[in-house]
């Protein structure tokens, strides 16, 4: 029944077998002497009683006493020295290799015939209460559990084996309690995030919810488009330590190139295998930038000019006009004592914005607006006259082909009340959207209040814009 109890038993079979065999060799020399010894002396005796024979017989007699003698002595040597070799031979630690014999295992019966059913139970009740760990760590105790189990013997303990050892248990009526919990691929990692440069892909990611039951090792971080790029991180307990900690750096070393998306993903390996694997989307490294910056003062700052061009780029203050022109009144608010452009918003005119226009002559590839810098002031004379009006705040609009991309708030507000007392508020606004060639924007400004009646012709609110820098693709 069990194949470890087999090979004991036949080992002590053959060992006895052996022995046998020598005793019956010592008994057939011992035959063949008293035998051969009986007839010796009949000869003799037939010898002495018969005196009418002649010499001739007298010499037969010797003839055949001489080569009785002889038989006895070659015959007898050769069975000894058989026996030796027999003896030798069960001496030796090899004849463990009859478990081989097919013979051996039709056999199987009748040793486990030498055990009482108490004694095999017993036994079985041995294994099965024995302390497995998954996979092969404890391979030969496994092997000879998954013997009387009747699965596979691989010695690795694993959902066949465990399910087999459950059912054997619970058949039994014995606890289940020291069966090892199965184990699977743990779950895939979490919190991928990808972050890119000018020049490189950065790769971050934290430990799986999941780890299958036993404990993370290693990750792995791949792309589709590098394959022959892998980046590995090992773990205890599924936190990296160390120098590993670090994240994942893909670059121009491994095949990072512009202008293509790159998927990067992450498995999570531990002692039964890999995790599914989690991707990011694909992504692309930032193309490197240009800076073209306009301080709107290349014309001379003219109080003629409706638009102004610099460095490849023209502005339109025009597309929506207001009370404004270019000019570098210092007093009134310029961004920097240069030139900039001025302009008012009336409070009761239907249109209380103004917008302006871009234009790519230098056909820059995707040029954005990244940076504003605004000044704003309360340009009444008299703070009686104005009431309770004043600015909320300002807001930004991005423009492309007519249609709102982006919209930015300020923080530009100014307080009612304070009128004409010359404190201009200047802010610079990043433009933090990066869409490419817009070709606009207008300035909405949200007032609350009254100007005391004074009626359509109150402008308190005055604009100075400098300092638009743009960016483009290099």
């Amino acid at each position: 029944m069990f194949r470890f109890v087999t090979r004991l038993v036949i080992f002590g079979v053959c060992a006895v077998a052996l022995v046998a065999c020598g005793s019956s060799s010592d008994d057939e020399v011992t035959g063949i002497t008293e035998s051969s010894s009986e007839e010796t002396n009949q000869s003799d005796t037939s010898g002495s009683s018969d005196s009418e024979s002649s010499s001739t017989a007298g010499e037969s007699d010797e003839v055949v006493e001489e080569e009785s003698d002889e038989v006895v002595e070659e015959e007898s040597d050769e069975v000894i020295e058989e026996s030796d070799e027999v003896i030798e031979e069960s001496d030796e630690p090899e004849i463990i290799e009859v478990e081989a014999d097919p013979q051996i295992e039709e056999e199987t019966a009748e040793i486990d015939e030498g055990m009482t059913p108490a004694e095999q139970e017993a036994l079985i009740e041995s294994i099965l209460f024995d302390t497995y760990l998954w996979g092969t760590a404890t391979a030969f105790k496994t092997t000879q559990l998954q013997e009387i189990l009747g699965v596979t013997t691989d010695g690795s303990y694993g959902a066949a084996t465990r399910l087999a050892h459950l059912v054997a248990l619970q058949e039994r009526g014995l606890s289940t309690d020291g069966v090892p919990e199965e184990q699977t691929v743990p779950g895939s990692p979490t919190d991928l995030t990808v972050v890119a440069n000018t020049e490189r892909f950065t790769v971050d990611w934290n430990p799986p919810l999941d780890n299958g039951g036993s404990e993370i090792f290693m990750y792995s971080v791949q792309s589709d488009q590098l394959p022959n790029a892998m980046c590995n991180r090992s773990a205890v307990a599924g936190v990296r330590q160390g120098d590993q900690a670090d994240p994942c750096i893909f670059d121009a070393a491994v095949g990072v190139v512009e202008g293509v998306n790159y998927t990067f993903y992450v498995t999570a390996e531990n002692s039964v295998g890999i995790s599914p694997p989690v991707y990011a989307q694909p992504i692309a490294l930032e193309p490197s930038t240009q800076t073209i910056t306009m301080n709107l003062n290349s014309e001379g700052c003219s109080s003629a000019d409706e638009l102004i061009t610099e460095n490849g780029i023209t502005v339109d203050f025009e597309v929506a006009p207001q009370w404004g022109y270019f000019n570098d009144n210092a007093i009134t608010g310029t961004v920097d004592g240069t030139c900039g452009y001025e302009n008012a918003i009336w409070q009761y005119d239907a249109q209380d914005d103004i917008e302006f226009g871009f234009t790519n002559n230098a056909n820059y590839s995707c040029l954005r607006l990244s940076q504003i810098s605004i000044r704003a002031w309360f340009n009444g004379p008299f703070p009686q006259d104005y009431g309770t009006l004043q600015l909320d705040t300002v807001i930004l609009h991005l423009l492309k082909n007519g249609n709102i991309v982006d919209s930015i708030y300020t923080g530009i507000s100014i307080a009612a009340g304070t009128a004409g007392t010359g404190s201009p508020v200047g802010v610079t606004v990043p433009i933090s959207n990066q869409t490419c060639d817009i070709t606009g924007m207008y300035v909405e400004t949200v007032q609350t209040g009254d100007c005391a009646g004074v009626g359509p012709g109150c402008d308190p609110f005055h604009f100075f814009y400098d300092n638009l820098i743009f960016t483009a693709d290099a």
